[in-house]
């Protein structure tokens, strides 16, 4: 029984993971065939897509740096689709 405990509590997702997960399909359903792009003015973020980004996960944020934002939100979410935040979320225009 403590060890099926402990199975479930490691597996269990986490807050962030689950904010991640949510925030994963909310970009889905604004870009539903993320692709590559070039570098360049054309591989922006509007203001509001940052917004959006830092809103959802303000409680995670708070007083923290974008080496914890990087880390924690960025990369995990851009990881599996092996492309930036920019080009999963919908590239735009500068």
């Amino acid at each position: 029984a403590l060890r099926l405990a402990w199975c479930q509590r490691r597996t269990s997702r986490t807050p962030i993971v689950q904010r991640r997960q949510e925030f994963a399909l909310r970009l889905q359903r604004g870009n539903p065939s993320p692709r590559p792009c070039e570098r360049g003015p054309a591989r922006a973020l509007s203001a509001g897509q940052l917004r959006d980004l830092c809103d959802h996960f303000l409680e995670f944020i708070r007083r923290r740096n974008m080496y914890y934002v990087c880390a924690n939100v960025v990369k995990p979410l851009t990881e599996p689709h092996r492309l930036s935040y920019a080009e999963l979320a919908g590239p735009r225009v500068v």
